[in-house]
């Protein structure tokens, strides 16, 4: 087993790799900043890494699997389905579905937090209320 934190500007992830590799590693799981897992999965290839992926649903952008150059077509990750009228708003934004569901994540996030805030302006109390927050109609359909 092997846990290390990455931070947000690595480019090089070699030093993990090796570490992975000399602990005879054969999968890992990454939840890591955009563009982040596909050069990973790149340098990981070159240093003849032959690993199983998991993640989160950054892993859905096909950004990742082109920087991977291919490292990355076999990963699964878990995922949900974003509304289509949330996808177009996204893409007419950003030009591309990129990590859509990654923004409609964090929108019902917010959303949520808003609604527990609204509730009670209290930090003591944010997670209780978040608990207790129903909402209907976002990009992922209704929370309850």
């Amino acid at each position: 087993l092997l846990e290390e934190e990455i931070p947000q500007d690595s480019s090089d992830f070699r030093s993990v790799l090796t570490k992975a590799k000399n602990k005879a590693v054969q999968s890992m799981m990454l939840c890591l900043h955009p563009g982040q897992s596909g050069l990973l999965a790149k340098q990981a290839r070159q240093l003849g890494l032959n690993l199983n992926y998991f993640g989160c649903d950054v892993m859905q952008d096909s950004n990742e699997n082109k920087i991977a150059e291919g490292a990355l077509s076999q990963a699964w990750y878990i995922s949900s389905t974003i509304s289509p009228e949330f996808t177009a708003l996204y893409k007419s934004t950003f030009g591309e579905e990129g990590i859509a569901i990654a923004a409609a994540n964090g929108h019902e996030v917010a959303r949520v937090l808003a609604k527990a805030w609204d509730k009670e302006a209290n930090t003591a109390n944010i997670i209780k209320n978040m608990l207790s927050v129903q909402i209907e109609s976002g990009p992922l359909g209704d929370l309850k």
